[in-house]
């Protein structure tokens, strides 16, 4: 028989294998919508569709024979997810496009790991990459990533992060080559804050207290980026004049899992007290809202729920009504952003430190365009 492993004792051993294995992705090539990149001074840097074969030529014409060797080495926390999904599948098509040997790209997933994100960028860079891709775990994570890369030489881009200004500074004044390409996750919590407010008192407030009762499902309970929802939220409602009142806010660790248990108790203790839930990522917003469902809440009727991290399943739910919106992070153009600064990085050309991408939100409004986006990665 195979042994039974528990939830954490699976985690455990995923973190074991993921340190000896380089993921490499097969994908199809499939065509969709582009996003456009700006850059820190506010200009439009490219569009990513530059670097796609939208003009109809084949990919053995734009293919560059000094790419074949060259191998890039990429790290994240995991390649699960909607925006994962989407920025390895146009980074592997658009690169393979380009010239590079799929067997020359390697992805490395640490499961939100710091000793395993580190050892495996030594890994990477001891492989013989020649330009080292990371989405860190955490800012503080960072120093010690980009000593590894400027001690190897390499050239080092974070995707999907916007470190502190400290640490870009840092970049700057020692010139190194050095760039990051995210979004700020302040926008997050505002667009959920703004979408909370456009509902309205009238409409949320259905116990007629005078206030929006709602509970926040974080992420983990000291993380930067959970913190940084949180306080945007919190801040744009003020701004905004929604009166709320927060009647629990507690972590899931970014599982749906315990998302589900959390918003079962709450439900069973509170009932009709929660107006809106409010969750830090895709997985615990379904988690949530499967807990309301089995309460036999409705959603959009007698209690409301937003999300972030919006992918295929919330798309779906926001369409059918039953979760009420989300943010989405669009992977396809932040894989463009990328292969743009490697491109670059390859041909000697300047890049701008820090590239910034937007968030969108998303309602039942503007649901079937973002759903081509994650449904046809370009």
């Amino acid at each position: 028989m195979c042994p039974n492993f528990n939830h954490r004792g699976r985690k455990k051993m995923k973190k074991i294998l993921a340190l000896f294995l380089a993921v490499g992705i097969m994908t199809a090539s499939v065509t969709g919508c582009a996003g456009q990149i700006i850059s820190e001074s506010g200009n439009s840097a490219s569009s990513e569709s530059d670097l796609s074969d939208s003009s109809g030529d084949s990919s053995e014409d734009i293919k560059r024979a000094d790419l074949e060797e060259r191998r890039i080495g990429i790290s994240c926390r995991t390649l699960r997810g909607t925006f994962m999904r989407g920025f390895r599948i146009v980074l592997l098509n658009r690169l393979k496009k380009l010239g590079f040997q799929e067997a020359n790209i390697s992805f490395y997933e640490n499961n939100g790991d710091t000793d395993l994100e580190l050892r495996m960028i030594d890994l990477l860079i001891d492989s013989g990459i020649e330009q080292l891709v990371v989405c860190p775990n955490e800012n503080s994570d960072i120093p010690a990533i980009t000593d590894k890369a400027v001690a190897a030489g390499l050239p080092l881009i974070y995707f999907n992060f916007i470190p502190a200004e400290e640490e870009r500074t840092r970049w700057t004044e020692n010139k190194w080559n050095v760039t990051c390409i995210g979004s700020d996750p302040a926008q997050v919590g505002k667009l959920q804050g703004e979408l909370t407010a456009s509902l309205g008192l009238t409409q949320l407030d259905m116990n007629k207290n005078g206030y929006v009762d709602y509970i926040m499902i974080g992420g983990e309970e000291g993380s930067t980026i959970s913190q940084t929802y949180n306080q945007s939220y919190i801040q744009t409602l003020e701004e905004k004049g929604l009166p709320v009142r927060c009647i629990e806010d507690r972590y899931a660790g970014w599982d749906g899992d315990e998302a589900h248990d959390i918003m079962s108790k709450a439900l069973s203790e509170k009932g009709s007290e929660i107006e809106l839930v409010v969750c830090q990522n895709e997985e615990m917003t379904l988690g949530a809202m499967l807990a309301i469902q089995e309460a036999e809440r409705i959603v959009s009727s007698d209690i409301y729920l937003i999300g972030a991290d919006c992918g295929k399943e919330s798309l779906e739910n926001i369409q059918r009504a039953t979760m009420t919106g989300s943010v989405f992070n669009d992977g396809t153009a932040q894989a463009g952003a990328v292969i743009l600064n490697m491109m670059n990085n390859i041909d000697a050309l300047k890049n701008e430190t820090v590239t910034t991408m937007e968030y969108v939100l998303v309602t039942a409004a503007n649901a079937e365009s973002i759903k081509g986006i994650v449904d046809h990665p370009a």
